[in-house]
């Protein structure tokens, strides 16, 4: 090409946040721009972007593009966006307002390109895209571009700068809020693999749902059956026991709740079905015990727990700590890629990936605990809390926990439970177990053990661990017990 190109999702957006589809120029144009977290990750990504004051930018016309590319502009000190309406999201026709769940019908009927409820075709969709470079190429040489767009226009853009069909474009991993890619920066699409996945939480769910996306044929199993429902209805298999979602001498991820649940399924008759050639990766925050337990039965276990929120997960955007065989995670890395945003490796020792999970979770937990008392002491002494949210996220703390969780204490909206507190729980309980086997003294995890503990007695309903922040408050004096 004459000139070098490189690709944008907004941030997350209102739509994002209240689970809609928004494709009408009549809805986007206007409303449902950013969320504070996704101005956040506009700038956060164009800042890591490596782009520079002379990249020309140009955007949809819609609210939460045109105010990606103001930051992005803003960021990488170059000129104003052009706006250009063939980067418009993708018209979704008779879905338009219903829930993002409706996406997933749309991209099935997509590996026929069949038309239907009005939605706008690949082939059409691929017409307008390839128009803008066309004409960018046939007037420009030399230049950097930054094409702000929607999640399915971008994809379709790719798919047809690598030369792939449109029915492929699951092939193209979705873009996270704000990724920043180079146009033919495409993974090739890989063979299609038998893969089990057991443990379809929040969390496991969404991962399983990426798998299929990515054209892998999976069979998944939970212990309540019907969370497998959705998965079945996409193309999955159900299995009817655990052991039976493995493909012998084959991969298998978990997904589970903690050592127990594990336990319960990593037994011998999954190991028989694993096979000397399988691979294990468990994906769950467990103990590094039961880690290390795990490394010594047959097939090769690796430890590969995750960082990242459900939504994550959903946008394939986790944080992946892998650690095991050197052999196995090569084998694994192309599916985990679909899972994740970034894979970082720890070395052959299992568990030293869980070790890092739980040190992480205690960071993380710490960061919460500690904005639940900050905010409570600002209440106290008559300060407005969005107005501190809003200092602190945009200086000391502009990083994704202080955004997204403090957005959350900042308006005491603590549902849905993303992350239960009894999840965080039990994450700092396996943390502490093992710092003092260790003789690693953690007062600080010690104290937020006990006050998650206060809360999951005094909790009249189910919200997530960020409700730390009501208990602050309540201690404070300013709510009622």
């Amino acid at each position: 090409m004459n000139n070098r190109y490189y690709l944008m999702r907004h941030g997350e957006s209102r739509a994002n946040q209240a689970d809609k589809i928004i494709s009408s120029p009549e809805n986007g144009c206007a409303g449902y721009g950013l969320s504070d977290l996704g101005r956040a990750q506009a700038e956060r990504q164009a800042r890591e972007s490596g782009l520079g004051p002379e990249t020309r930018v140009i955007c949809s016309d819609f609210l939460r593009t045109r105010e990606t590319a103001e930051i992005a502009a803003a960021v990488l000190g170059c000129l104003p966006p052009v706006q250009d309406v063939r980067l418009r999201e993708r018209h979704f026709g008779v879905w338009e307002g219903t829930s993002a769940a409706h996406y997933e019908p749309v991209w099935r009927r997509d590996q026929v390109d069949e038309g239907g409820d009005e939605v706008e075709t690949p082939a059409l969709l691929t017409e307008r895209l390839r128009g803008l470079v066309e004409e960018l190429e046939a007037r420009e040489s030399g230049q950097c571009f930054l094409l702000v767009s929607h999640g399915d226009p971008l994809r379709f853009l790719q798919l047809w700068a690598l030369g792939r069909a449109t029915r492929e474009h699951q092939s193209i991993r979705h873009f996270a809020p704000a990724e920043v890619r180079a146009l033919k920066d495409a993974p090739a699409p890989s063979a299609r693999l038998d893969i089990g996945f057991l443990g379809l939480g929040n969390m496991g769910e969404a991962m399983a749902a990426n798998l299929l996306r990515a054209g892998h044929r999976v069979t998944v199993w939970n212990r309540t059956p019907a969370r497998a429902d959705a998965l079945v209805a996409a193309g999955a298999r159900r299995a009817e026991q655990a052991w039976e979602a493995i493909p012998a001498g084959g991969l298998v991820f978990t997904m589970v709740s903690d050592d127990d649940a594990l336990r319960q399924i990593a037994d011998d008759r999954f190991h028989q079905q694993l096979g000397a050639d399988g691979v294990h990766v468990s994906m769950s925050t467990i103990s590094p015990a039961l880690a290390d337990e795990l490394s010594g039965r047959t097939g090769t276990y690796l430890a590969a727990p995750v960082f990242g929120r459900p939504e994550a997960a959903a946008a394939a955007q986790l944080w992946i700590c892998l650690a095991g065989a050197g052999e196995a995670k090569g084998r694994v890395t192309p599916v985990l890629r679909l899972l994740g945003q970034k894979i970082y490796d720890f070395g052959e020792k299992p568990s030293s990936a869980n070790v890092v999970k739980l040190a992480g979770n205690f960071l993380l937990a710490s960061a919460v605990a500690s904005m639940a008392e900050a905010f409570a002491f600002v209440e106290k002494g008559s300060v407005e809390r969005g107005a501190f949210y809003e200092l602190i996220t945009q200086t000391l703390f502009a990083s994704p926990v202080y955004v997204g969780y403090g957005k959350r204490i900042a308006d005491l909206n603590f549902q849905p439970a993303a992350v239960p507190p009894a999840l965080i729980h039990k994450d700092l309980r396996l943390l502490l177990e093992t710092a003092e086997s260790g003789a690693v003294p953690m007062p600080i995890a010690a104290g937020i053990k006990q006050q998650l503990l206060t809360l999951l007695a005094t909790a009249e309903r189910e919200e997530d661990f960020s409700s730390l922040a009501e208990l602050a408050r309540k201690m404070s004096g300013l709510g009622a017990f």
